[in-house]
């Protein structure tokens, strides 16, 4: 459990880190650092990429992971934890209103050239961004604190974290954002995680043990 000290360090590291770069984007068109690595990526373009990397931005929209949060919060309130059911929710819905405010606030357009798909609204920080990293991070902290194996846990921790990076990657290669609005939209949603994420696992921790480990435990 991280302390609200340790909490508080890092939102205050992360928020100066979020300013720093909004700073250096949020004002226009991409800069220099940002074209390179558009460059760099799209380096890979071809039909069948377009088509994997489309599936994989999709794993972030605003309908799937609304369909996936949804599912997860029935899920827990079907097995009578009310609490974490609600924590998911606050997690990814309040992901979506934090990013809302970002993006009205900031009023970057999107690139303008090489779209490979369709996309509406400001640009700063990613939805996508946010999205990802919020909803798989929970879903990551809720099957390591499940499961006891640390070859399991090594793995969900791993898949997620690859997953996160791939749906990024994915919003620069299809052309509907630069890369500091998805670095933008991971500092915020690293924030938002650590804070919703304690919190699950606060209340996690407060749960009486299952029967099958209280049996291993004695």
């Amino acid at each position: 459990m991280i302390e609200k000290k340790w909490i508080l360090l890092i939102c205050l590291s992360g928020i100066a880190a979020f300013i720093i770069l909004a700073q250096d984007v949020a004002g226009g068109t991409s800069t220099a650092w940002e074209q390179s690595i558009i460059d760099a990526v799209r380096i890979w373009t071809n039909p069948f990429m377009i088509e994997v990397f489309k599936f994989i931005t999709s794993l972030a929209s605003v309908i799937f992971t609304t369909a996936l949060t949804t599912f997860l919060t029935i899920l827990f309130w079907v097995r009578k934890k009310w609490k974490k059911g609600w924590i998911v929710a606050i997690a990814v819905g309040g992901s979506g209103a934090i990013n809302f405010a970002l993006k009205s606030y900031f009023y970057r357009d999107r690139p303008s050239v090489n779209q490979l798909i369709e996309a509406d609204g400001f640009s700063f920080p990613s939805g996508h961004a946010m999205n990802a990293l919020v909803m798989y991070g929970m879903i990551a902290l809720i099957l390591v604190l499940a499961v006891e194996n640390a070859g399991v846990k090594a793995a969900v921790i791993a898949a997620s974290a690859l997953l996160i990076v791939l749906i990024g990657l994915s919003r620069i290669y299809l052309g509907v954002h630069y890369p500091g609005d998805v670095m933008g939209g991971f500092i915020v949603a690293s924030m938002w995680l650590l804070i919703t994420g304690s919190w699950y696992m606060k209340t996690h921790l407060r749960e009486p043990l299952p029967e099958s480990r209280l049996r291993t435990n004695n």
